[in-house]
């Protein structure tokens, strides 16, 4: 059986939330925090889909939703106009991200990162691949300024230039505080303490 979709019109929008753009840096709780923006907006607010798909998607496309939680490159903040009211984004302890970044590659069932994870200690790892330093801060410019080509780590004198463009910024160690702070500053509910997706 084959099934083939037809792209409709967009529907008007559908929500009055504040136009929310959120730096989705991997290994961060992200999943807990993208689910939480996403419930609070009404079904089919939030850009969902792929960064290669959103990347795809013209501006008019792309100004349709009110929220943004995908890894995007700025490829996709660039075309949000007129800019997000709220940006945000979650940072977490360095070792303890990359110790869950580890964990992910040996149990992923993609083919790169099983082999460079699978059967290799966490220094064998980061010794071998440069790219592990400041992986938080290149997630950022790449989110905010660089675009998913560009592979640079950003100088310590550029993240506060990056980071002035951020309005709301929580560590995952502290994530019920951070939904709290978000839900306080959006108008929303509270999620009940502890409420976390993985």
């Amino acid at each position: 059986m084959i099934t083939t979709f037809r792209k409709r019109p967009l529907p008007s929008r559908v929500s009055d939330r504040p136009r929310t753009y959120f730096v989705h840096i991997p290994k961060t709780a992200g999943i807990t925090l993208k689910t939480f923006l996403e419930n609070n907006y009404a079904l089919g607010d939030a850009l969902v889909i792929d960064e290669v798909e959103a990347r795809a998607l013209s501006s008019r496309e792309v100004n349709h939703y009110s929220l943004w939680s995908g890894h995007y490159a700025s490829e996709i903040f660039e075309q949000i106009t007129p800019r997000p009211d709220v940006t945000m984004m979650i940072v977490r302890d360095p070792v303890e991200r990359y110790r869950s970044w580890t964990a992910h590659g040996r149990r992923s069932q993609h083919p790169e990162y099983r082999a460079l994870c699978e059967g290799r200690t966490d220094m064998e790892i980061l010794t071998d691949q440069p790219s592990c330093d400041a992986f938080q801060a290149y997630w950022l410019a790449r989110a905010i300024r660089d675009g998913a080509e560009r592979k640079i780590v950003p100088v310590a004198q550029e993240l506060p230039e990056l980071l002035s463009q951020i309005t709301l910024v929580g560590v995952t160690e502290e994530l019920d505080r951070f939904m709290q702070v978000v839900a306080f500053q959006m108008g929303w509910p509270a999620p009940p303490l502890g409420w976390h997706i993985n």
